[in-house]
């Protein structure tokens, strides 16, 4: 991952519980993936340590019950899809999108989004992964709140993985409020558009 200078940088995800090895479905105690990350579901009984690249198109999900670790040269290609979590590898305890452009922790069923390429120049990809069939409002406000663009407004979309591209080109340089609601359920995305 890149900070705000465009240094790499690792990032470690940790859960602190001791799991009950028996029950977990997992591969390995600990997986290095490098290189091309080729499109599955990892799981290990301890750590996931990779500095692999999931590619455009491709879903790879890592599952690891004490710790993953993204070292330097992770790469996640615009329109991949990429998940890891910390578990038991049998059930779902945490979860964190390491792409979005704010990653939050997720309970089982939640609704989780992703946003790419932010900052964008004109138009952004919005990724919406939804738990169960419901109704999605998504908004574009302003920092001072005001609604910007009105995107869907209580459309019934079907649970699982839904890829909007959003033109943004009308919009002035800024950063802007992505506000995506979905049952009883509400998100809230930064995102910002820089002129070419």
């Amino acid at each position: 991952m890149r900070d705000g200078s465009g240094n790499v940088s690792s990032c470690v995800v940790t859960l602190g519980y001791t799991p009950d090895s028996e029950n977990c479905e997992c591969t390995a105690d600990n997986l290095t993936l490098n290189g091309s990350v080729a499109p599955a579901d990892y799981k290990a009984r301890l750590t996931i340590t990779s500095a692999g690249t999931v590619g455009t198109g491709d879903t790879v999900l890592y599952k690891a019950v004490q710790s993953i670790t993204l070292s330097p040269g992770f790469t996640a290609e615009a329109g991949s899809f990429f998940r890891a979590r910390t578990d038991d590898c049998s059930t779902g305890s945490s979860s964190v999108d390491l792409r979005s452009s704010t990653p939050a922790k997720a309970a089982p069923n939640a609704l989780e989004s992703k946003v790419y390429p932010n900052p964008f120049h004109d138009a952004f990809t919005l990724d919406l992964e939804l738990p169960e069939d419901a109704p999605v409002s998504i908004g574009l406000h302003s920092l001072d709140g005001q609604m910007v663009r009105q995107l869907l407004r209580n459309e019934v979309m079907s649970a699982g993985l839904h890829r909007l591209t959003i033109d943004a080109s009308h919009l002035p340089d800024g950063m802007y409020v992505l506000h995506i609601e979905s049952g009883n359920q509400t998100l809230t995305q930064k995102v910002v558009r820089i002129s070419q």
